[in-house]
């Protein structure tokens, strides 16, 4: 009976220690699954963000009408505005005599101020919503898709209103302005806006002609008049309807309709159409990112907390005092003004009766 104690002893301490052992074990496999998890999630929602990014639910048009230059900073408070320069090209070269010297040609380069931003925002998911969701990554299939438009919708967005609600770009002093009633979109009007546009003074008073494409952009309240004025081969006018009128303005544009205008447009959103210069050309408005950061990066908390026995840190087990499961969303953009001369455009107010 006296061995009893020392038996009950060694059979306690051999049961904490097997519990010990399982439990140790139990961490490791946990930690080589939540390893083999996490990668396949963060696949997962990578390619989830990118498609989404990708995603033509939301049409841009800042590809088409706007003008690519990465910068190497971040815009910051008092610093990091980039100054770039372009080259106004085709000049009149001179001729040279027998003997004589080569002259230097001023390039008449211009500069303009880039900036490019940081934007981002986080998104809290609790671990008991985690659990709901019988971790079947249904959640985590749905998040990325919302990041991914959001950037992308974001972009679309600060494009359309740098050049929607410019007070500089678009001026009468340049030329390229159209307001007041009788500056709808009609032939007419689309006639003065093709000859000013393709025949504006470079910086030294030089005659530029511009012959290549051009893009009429419109909101989707006129994208059906857009179409039918430059896509039709004849015009019907007058009463009769019986003598079809050859389409002067026909293919002289590619209409290209920017879903944004009537929401961001603090005037005019409705009515006002643009025309804009091939960017590659004569770019109006430059767009870009952060070099090395031209895509939305996602990016998960890791956990504050590990298991007491063995077993890594999981950031899918949350945080140490809400259970809180942490991301955030990352992107760089910036938009500015460049060249009035790329672009033209017209408030669109209809003529007035009587």
């Amino acid at each position: 009976m006296e061995d009893v104690p020392g038996e009950r002893y060694m059979s306690l301490r051999h049961l904490v220690a097997q519990r010990r052992e399982a439990a140790f074990r139990s961490g490791r496999v946990q930690e080589v699954m939540s390893s083999s998890d996490l990668t396949y999630m963060a696949d997962l929602i990578d390619r989830g963000t990118m498609v989404s990014y990708l995603d033509q639910s939301i049409p841009i048009t800042y590809p088409t009408i706007g003008w690519q230059r990465d910068t190497t900073t971040l815009s910051r408070r008092g610093s990091g505005n980039g100054v770039d320069y372009r080259l106004n090209a085709a000049r009149l070269i001179p001729r040279v005599d027998e003997g004589g010297e080569y002259l230097t040609i001023d390039p008449d380069d211009e500069s303009y101020t880039a900036h490019t931003y940081k934007y981002g925002a986080s998104f809290s998911l609790t671990w008991e919503t985690w659990l709901a969701d019988n971790r079947d990554l249904g959640l985590l299939a749905q998040y990325p898709r919302t990041w991914g438009l959001s950037a992308r919708y974001t972009q679309q967005y600060e494009f359309t209103s740098k050049y929607a609600n410019s007070a500089t770009l678009f001026t009468g002093a340049h030329g390229n302005y159209m307001s007041g009633a009788g500056s709808q979109l009609d032939a007419a009007n689309l006639a003065i806006a093709i000859h000013a546009i393709r025949n504006f003074l470079d910086p030294s008073g030089n005659v530029s002609p511009y012959a290549g494409p051009l893009y009429l952009v419109v909101p989707t309240t006129l994208e059906l008049t857009a179409r039918a004025l430059v896509e039709s081969q004849v015009v019907i006018t007058g009463d009769a309807l019986t003598m079809p009128a050859n389409n002067q303005v026909r293919n002289s544009a590619t209409v290209v309709v920017d879903h944004f205008l009537e929401a961001v447009s603090t005037a005019n959103g409705t009515t006002a159409w643009y025309l804009f210069k091939d960017p590659r050309l004569c770019p109006a408005l430059r767009y870009g990112f952060l070099r090395g950061y031209e895509t939305p990066s996602i990016y998960v908390k890791e956990a504050d907390a590990r298991m007491l026995l063995g077993g890594g840190s999981d950031p899918f087990d949350g945080a140490f005092l809400n259970d809180d499961i942490e991301f955030k969303v990352r992107f760089t953009w910036g938009v500015d003004e460049v060249d009035w001369r790329g672009g033209y455009k017209s408030t669109g107010e209809a003529e007035a009766e009587g």
